[in-house]
């Protein structure tokens, strides 16, 4: 059995439709953190995930070396059963790789925020590396390098159909997009008016969609830097941008903007048309339980998944997994906690594609620790 592997249940999806899939929420297995360095408990292995189809990719930014704190590691595995087929570790104290982690068809991408280069310290950089094997493709860095706190990459987004990202720099307040290549190609600036940490974006093949929730402000721009709409708030907002996704199936195209605050701290989301900026409706917490619901999520077609780590079911914290149908903003699915333990944090990320969704929980150990732990799950589909 492959290290940091836990198998639950074997997934086989037929061909031309023989048998049914296993049905949604079946628990298909769980990852463990493969803790390369055994150095401690706290590496927040799941910080941030993603999938597709044949990869499953896991961050933990504050890995540890032998007499480097922080490093941080990016996990990338084979999806239909779980084999980690690569590593990448940081190389500098506190760099905290895998900040952030995407994956297309072609390649894993992943940031470090606090970066140093050329003398200067936290100017930030992005990892490339072709998905199959892990060999590198690019990094990129700003340009020029010649300050301190450029903090390059606090955030950004990939589109899968022709492999751009979109990097949000805070110093410059700019999104530049580039090819996988590295070669910037666009640039938007004054985003948010000023630079944030709190900025996050998302992209699909259509559009990018950038938030900060330090200034109430959501976006979106198609991939060549131009603005399409600068969202409208909607009423009672508080910490409006604390999340943000963008997705679409056919003819609908969604735009998802988080409210982790709104009511209380109870949280809710407001889906938008992300072609026209349309504010379409607003999903709020399920249950009364729930509280920082907007906090994560991620659309996929006409599916958005939310996973909210205060969920309180099992005992405080354990955290939950909601699916909702964007068509309507019905709830689908409530997934929770299988490790049912408090302060677990499940929901921390969470990523779907096609026949399975993957949610991490960051902060506990069914083995003791803090070491985190990636489950994958069916959709049903």
């Amino acid at each position: 059995m492959p290290l940091g592997f836990a198998k639950l249940n074997t997934l086989t999806y037929p061909q031309g439709g023989v048998a049914p899939p296993d049905p949604i929420g079946t628990l298909l297995y769980r990852l463990d953190n493969p803790n390369i360095n055994t150095t401690s408990g706290s590496d927040q292995y799941g910080f941030d995930i993603d999938m597709n189809n044949s990869y499953i990719v896991v961050s933990a930014w504050t890995e540890d070396a032998t007499g480097i704190s922080n490093i941080g590691a990016v996990y990338c595995y084979d999806v239909t059963d779980g084999t980690l087929l690569w590593t990448k570790t940081g190389t500098q104290a506190s760099e905290q790789l895998g900040r952030h982690v995407r994956i297309t068809e072609n390649y894993v991408y992943a940031s470090t925020l606090y970066w140093d280069q050329n003398g200067y310290t936290d100017v930030g950089r992005v990892d490339i590396w072709n998905i199959a094997d892990g060999t590198l493709n690019t990094s990129i860095l700003p340009t020029p390098i010649n300050d301190n706190n450029i903090r390059f990459a606090a955030n950004f987004a990939v589109n899968n159909s022709n492999d751009r990202i979109a990097i949000y720099e805070v110093s410059s307040d700019s999104i530049y997009i580039y090819n996988s290549s590295g070669t910037k190609l666009y640039t938007t600036s004054n985003v948010f008016g000023t630079g944030s940490l709190s900025a996050i974006l998302d992209g699909d093949s259509n559009f990018i969609i950038a938030s900060a929730e330090a200034s109430d402000v959501a976006k979106i721009y198609t991939w060549d830097g131009t603005l399409v709409s600068n969202l409208t708030k909607p009423t009672g907002y508080v910490d409006y941008g604390s999340y943000v996704s963008v997705g679409g199936l056919g003819a609908n195209n969604w735009a998802g903007v988080g409210d982790d605050a709104y009511n209380t701290n109870e949280g809710r989301i407001s889906i938008y048309d992300s072609e026209d900026g349309s504010l379409l409706y607003n999903i709020t917490a399920p249950q009364a339980n729930t509280a920082v619901f907007g906090f994560q999520f991620q659309i996929y077609k006409d599916r958005l998944i939310a996973g909210v780590i205060n969920n309180d079911n099992y005992g405080t914290n354990d955290g939950a997994a909601y699916i909702f149908d964007l068509t309507d903003g019905s709830l689908i699915y409530t997934t929770y906690s299988p490790n049912q333990l408090s302060v677990g944090y499940f929901g921390r990320s969470v990523a779907m594609h096609e026949y399975r969704y993957a949610v991490s929980t960051s902060n506990i150990s069914v083995t003791g620790g803090a070491l985190g732990h990636v489950y994958v799950f069916a959709t049903g589909n």
